[in-house]
């Protein structure tokens, strides 16, 4: 009987060693990455010397920083990296302080808390923003510094609604890559005028085939790869996309097409943020943000008419067919080629 009781103890004990280890490892899996964000050295604009004033939020003196005027007030901007990985981020909680090597919370950019706190639209742009901003789509011809601080200004301009680039971009170059990032920008999501609009393509008694085209007056077409469709031929032609059919198409029939220009996401961590109770949030990497259009085609509603050799199967050409109109007796011959 003490036999007994001491293994039922010992099974016990060994049942609840393994619940803890159990419950230690769930937690240990649940919880969040850590990471240290890091300040970069990078020129400032015009001047690679860095500014006499020391930083507010207490950055090393030793770090070139970018120069902002706010509410009279003068703020430098350093280039941000994260430790861990090296990719270039952005600062997108304009009037919290960063203080240089701290430990954040690394989170998904679709998981983050604060990213949550964003509007649909605004979650678009900053996307849109870090696929044709610096270090992503790099002007060859301009500084990165000045392609980092205009990047910087439109993350800013999205997150608070309003002009920073007045203040913020000093040299011809950052204004240069700012407005030349504000119009991929806009035309990412532009595409053709055709889009989800039905094309009826008509019959063609000479080609023995169904024709029709539509025209892209938007000035995407060029920018777009068109999907193949059996049995259905495709062909640019400037604005306009000519569309022949060998076969009936009774329904609308979809039709894919991809945007080429759009670029890819570089970033090999994707895009995330680095979060802090008592530091300033930052946006890192980028996302793939592909734009696709679609549009229908449909052949007309045609009568054909086919005589079959009843002996044979097989259509029987020079075979006359005599109709006939009830009201009037009227005869009309159709002739089969």
């Amino acid at each position: 009987m003490i036999k007994t009781k001491k293994i039922s103890r010992v099974i016990i004990l060994m049942l609840m060693i393994i619940s803890l280890f159990s419950t230690l490892f769930i937690t240990s899996s649940a919880e969040t990455v850590k990471s240290k964000l890091s300040l970069k050295r990078l020129a400032v604009m015009e001047s690679d010397t860095p500014y006499p004033n020391p930083h507010p939020n207490k950055v090393p003196d030793n770090i070139p920083l970018f120069k902002e005027t706010y509410k009279g007030k003068e703020y430098n901007i350093p280039m941000y990296s994260d430790v861990n990985t090296g990719i270039t981020g952005y600062c997108i909680e304009h009037d919290t302080p960063a203080t240089g090597r701290i430990e954040m919370t690394v989170y998904d950019w679709e998981s983050s808390p604060y990213w949550r706190k964003f509007s649909y639209q605004k979650q678009k742009l900053f996307k849109i923003a870090l696929l044709y901003g610096y270090p992503n789509f790099n002007n060859s011809d301009l500084p990165d510094c000045d392609e980092y601080v205009a990047t910087q200004c439109m993350i800013w301009e999205i997150e608070k609604g309003r002009n920073f680039r007045d203040d913020l971009l000093r040299s011809n170059s950052s204004k240069i890559a700012y407005q030349r990032l504000k119009d991929r920008m806009n035309e990412h999501s532009r595409v053709p005028s055709f889009d989800n609009k039905t094309v009826e393509l008509k019959w063609d008694k000479n080609t023995k085939t169904y024709k029709g085209k539509i025209t892209d007056t938007n000035n995407e077409l060029k920018n777009f790869s068109i999907s193949k469709v059996n049995g259905v031929t495709m062909k640019k032609n400037g604005n306009a996309l000519e569309i022949e059919s060998t076969r009936i198409i009774e329904t609308p029939l979809r039709v894919n097409a991809n945007k080429t220009t759009v670029p890819k996401a570089k970033s090999s961590k994707g895009m995330f943020l680095l979060e802090a109770d008592d530091n300033q949030n930052c946006i890192f990497g980028n996302a793939d943000d592909p734009v696709r259009s679609t549009f229908n085609i449909q052949t007309e509603s045609v009568n054909m008419i086919k005589k079959i050799s009843v002996n044979t199967g097989k259509f029987l050409s020079g075979a006359t067919l005599e109709l006939i109109r009830v009201s009037n007796g009227e005869r009309k011959n159709l002739f089969f080629n």
